[in-house]
């Protein structure tokens, strides 16, 4: 399996690279940030609103930004370290590494599709709104797979 970055030791090549993944984090920062908005926002003009459901997202949101801040902070100490740089890109170019993270994503992805499908079924009996939106899951995550597949197919 090929990376799609080689870092051959150059330092300025590793330090670009986690830039740019530090401006995708930023990025998560401020969706989290409009997620604890959208929260607030909600349960104040919508009183009636179960407050659970506000919390969950202020969870979601907090949880976003906490974990892009914890990520950021380790890629600055890692622009600054070039030996702890240079083990980091071997760790996370390596093949065995790639495998186990390709296997472990695809087994979890299975599980995601087998649970929503038996719980549409399940929900039919009950709710069949419910089921529309859980059989539309498993439809979308069907077609975005192999849409996904033939696409890296082409370019690999």
């Amino acid at each position: 399996m090929k990376s799609h970055i080689k870092i051959n030791g150059n330092k300025q090549e590793g330090v670009r690279y986690l830039q740019r993944q530090m401006l995708l984090l930023f990025s998560v920062i401020i969706i989290g940030c409009t997620t604890i908005v959208f929260a607030i926002i909600a349960s104040i003009h919508f009183p009636d609103l179960d407050k659970k459901i506000s919390f969950i997202y202020i969870g979601f949101g907090g949880g976003m930004i906490a974990t892009s801040l914890k990520r950021i902070i380790h890629n600055i100490k890692l622009c600054k370290d070039e030996k702890a740089l240079k083990d980091y890109f071997v760790r996370i170019f390596d093949e065995r590494e790639n495998y186990i993270a390709n296997r472990a994503f695809r087994m979890a992805v299975l599980i995601v599709i087998t649970i929503s499908y038996f719980a549409a079924l399940i929900c039919s009996i009950f709710i069949p709104y419910i089921m529309y939106g859980l059989a539309g899951q498993v439809v979308v995550l069907l077609i975005s797979y192999f849409i996904a597949r033939s696409v890296y197919n082409k370019k690999l």
